[in-house]
């Protein structure tokens, strides 16, 4: 009896010993990372992502929280598997040599606040310790902070101190005091901009200046403006031209125009869009020129500024720019023509329809349509039949079909033709690079250039004859 006893003991031992367990915890996540989280009302330790591990299976509210973020709260409800049903649990948890991991994850993908809710959010500043900070802190970035929370908190008895701020040692605080001065006092704050402007001399300050008078379109600030378009500092004169659209003064075109030959790109983008703002269309000659610029956006640019003007003068100018090697300039350019252009492109466009370029061509196309003058149909009638291109073929069958000299019904072909290319050519890049035959290659691009009778010599290697190149 004794030895079944000390038998029995043993093999509970076993038995015990080699019992099964199930691990809980839920996997909490959060994008991006770095959020607080409490479950069921008890802050949970660490931040995302973290394991918590729990006992019961049931509801969970969560709450996630983190600085600058919308605050999540979520009740989740954390279902049993099947080994942890009654009566499976005894067995799986007490016999079973077996550990389960019973692990639910969550994630929530976090919501930046907006500065209006930041701004709710945060208690209001004491007004005397802001002022006390921008008159006497030691740090530049302590001034900075004061001039910024004035500003987002609207603590308009602070517009004195900004004043004398405007003036402190610091470039930074300098200018962020401009920039309160202009939400906190709005038109009253343009003298102290045009000082500023004229005479600070760190020019992020001046450029700061220009921004907050762009802003508030102040007229009065036409003729500093102006005088600053001579600024050393190229930031601070492309500042003013854009200032200059904003106050929309026609008095400052002729400064303006000046800029065009800016020796700063910037500059130069500028003021090709503020030509087209301030709405003068003697300034057509100046931006037909500058349709020449080596910079493409400055190109584009002042050809939006002439559809915006659509001075029928610059027709010869946008009907040249077809053949350029930027396509937005070129699109640009068609829409010009197909709203204002005049008989004097037609010839130009013409001439394109025999261009190298395949872009080229489907451009002048394009715009022949929109010109709608018959007696081109003849020359794209030609045009079509030599084309091997099949995107421009289909631009010059859309331009006979506008100019009346073909039926609307000759379109269905070509663009079937088109959609089954690029079906063929999309399949040939999913095999790989180098896998499509010349044939589909072909399909964006002209036929590479071969010797000709006639002309001396091979086309250059150098010239391009794809549909996004230029001459």
């Amino acid at each position: 009896m004794r030895g079944n006893g000390w038998g029995g003991l043993l093999l509970l031992g076993v038995v015990v010993s080699a019992a099964g367990c199930v691990k809980r915890a839920l996997l909490i996540e959060s994008n991006p990372p770095g959020a607080s989280v409490q479950i069921n009302g008890h802050v949970v330790k660490g931040v995302t992502p973290l394991t918590y591990e729990f006992i019961t299976h049931g509801p969970y509210a969560i709450v996630l929280s983190k600085s600058g973020f919308r605050e999540i709260r979520a009740r989740e409800w954390v279902q049993a598997p099947w080994h942890q049903w009654i009566p499976l649990d005894f067995f799986t948890e007490l016999l079973l040599p077996v550990t389960f991991d019973d692990q639910h994850r969550f994630a929530y993908a976090l919501q930046p606040e907006t500065p209006a809710e930041r701004v709710a959010f945060e208690p209001p500043p004491d007004v005397q310790e802001l002022m006390v900070r921008l008159r006497g802190a030691a740090d530049p970035a302590h001034r900075c902070e004061a001039c910024v929370l004035m500003m987002r908190h609207r603590v308009t008895a602070g517009v004195e101190a900004l004043q004398a701020a405007a003036h402190d040692p610091n470039a930074d605080v300098r200018a962020s005091a401009l920039q309160a001065l202009r939400v906190l006092a709005g038109g009253e704050a343009v003298p102290g901009l045009i000082a500023a402007l004229r005479e600070d001399p760190d020019p992020s300050v001046r450029w700061q200046a220009a921004a907050e008078l762009e802003a508030l379109r102040a007229p009065e600030a036409s003729s500093a403006l102006q005088a600053t378009l001579l600024d050393r500092d190229a930031l601070v004169r492309a500042a003013a031209v854009d200032a200059l659209g904003a106050v929309g003064d026609r008095a400052a075109v002729l400064a303006v125009v000046g800029r065009l030959r800016d020796g700063d790109v910037v500059v130069r983008r500028s003021a090709a869009r503020v030509l087209g703002r301030l709405g003068d269309p003697t300034v057509e000659p100046a931006l037909s020129r500058t349709l020449r610029d080596p910079d493409p956006e400055v190109r584009h640019r002042a050809a939006d500024s002439l559809l915006v003007l659509k001075p029928p003068a610059a027709s010869s100018a946008l009907a040249r720019a077809l053949r350029d090697a930027n396509p937005r300039v070129r699109d640009t350019a068609v829409r010009a023509l197909r709203e204002f252009g005049t008989p004097e492109a037609v010839p130009i466009a013409v001439r394109y329809l025999r261009s190298w370029s395949a872009a080229t061509r489907a451009s002048a196309a394009q715009a022949l349509g929109g010109l709608h003058n018959p007696l081109v149909a003849e020359e794209l009638g030609r045009a079509i039949h030599r084309e091997p291109n099949l995107y421009t073929q289909l631009a010059m069958a859309n331009a006979l079909v506008e100019l009346q000299a073909w039926p609307p019904d000759v379109i269905g072909p070509y663009r079937g033709r088109v959609v089954a290319e690029t079906r063929r050519h999309a399949a040939a890049e999913l095999r790989g690079p180098g896998r499509s035959s010349p044939e589909q290659a072909s399909k964006f691009g002209d036929p590479a250039p071969r010797k000709r009778k006639g002309l001396r010599g091979r086309i250059p290697s150098g010239a391009s004859t794809g549909v996004d190149s230029g001459t």
